[in-house]
């Protein structure tokens, strides 16, 4: 036979190109994670466009498997109109209740991640169950601990209905929620509001570097450093 004629070499060049397109589709599906697999039928129909159309596959069906984001659980409540919250430490230890926004400064700040879990807490109740971030919020980084628009804000205790001042001509006793000075409106009772307080990542680190000084000064005329120079 002929071993030179234009047909056969058309032939074995069609063979060639349609093994390799099985071998590249074969290869993207091993790519994928065992819980993604493309199917013998995804792996057929890839052969036709290429390794491409695989990739897309299998994109389709991990995200098939994996399955949009469909809210949070009844049983967590109306998380966005939730003042308060509790969380659960490293140590599994329940912590709280923390107002809505101290929660957010925490959060922003890198203390806590999708994995930790949380509950809301509408009148300072403890909660009976807690759920990671990820499984109340879909975006938990732009999500997470913001109160719907129109809620209302973190109810204080009963700071804000008392009133703002009281005159008084000399100290009658502490009053709760006053502490009384000579301010803009003279001598009398002032309605104590502490500023807020902000946890950051800066104010952390200097806690930190007050607390290292003070165990540097404790170790310096402890009993240790006594005994070396004795």
């Amino acid at each position: 036979p002929n071993m030179h004629s234009p047909m056969l070499h058309q032939s074995m060049a069609s063979a060639h190109a349609q093994t390799q397109h099985a071998h590249q589709a074969a290869t993207a599906a091993a790519q994928c994670p065992p819980t993604t697999q493309l199917t013998a039928g995804a792996i057929h129909a890839a052969g036709s466009s290429g390794v491409g159309s695989a990739w897309q596959s299998c994109a389709a069906i991990a995200t098939a498997e994996r399955g949009a984001f469909s809210g949070a659980p009844p049983e967590a409540g109306e998380i966005d109109l939730a003042a308060m919250w509790w969380y659960c430490d490293s140590s599994g230890a329940e912590q709280g209740p923390y107002p809505v926004d101290l929660m957010r400064s925490w959060l922003t700040a890198g203390y806590f991640d999708a994995a930790t879990h949380v509950a809301a807490s509408y009148y300072g109740e403890v909660p009976s169950q807690m759920w990671p971030l990820s499984q109340l919020w879909a975006d938990p980084a732009a999500q997470a601990f913001v109160l719907a628009a129109g809620a209302d804000a973190p109810p204080p205790t009963t700071a804000a209905a008392l009133e703002e001042y009281m005159p008084s001509d000399a100290f009658e006793g502490a009053r709760a929620g006053y502490v009384f000075k000579n301010a803009h409106y003279g001598v009398g009772y002032y309605r104590d509001e502490p500023q807020p307080i902000e946890v950051t990542a800066e104010s952390l680190l200097k806690a930190e570097q007050a607390n290292k000084r003070k165990r540097k000064a404790n170790n310096t005329f402890g009993l240790g450093k006594l005994d070396a120079w004795s």
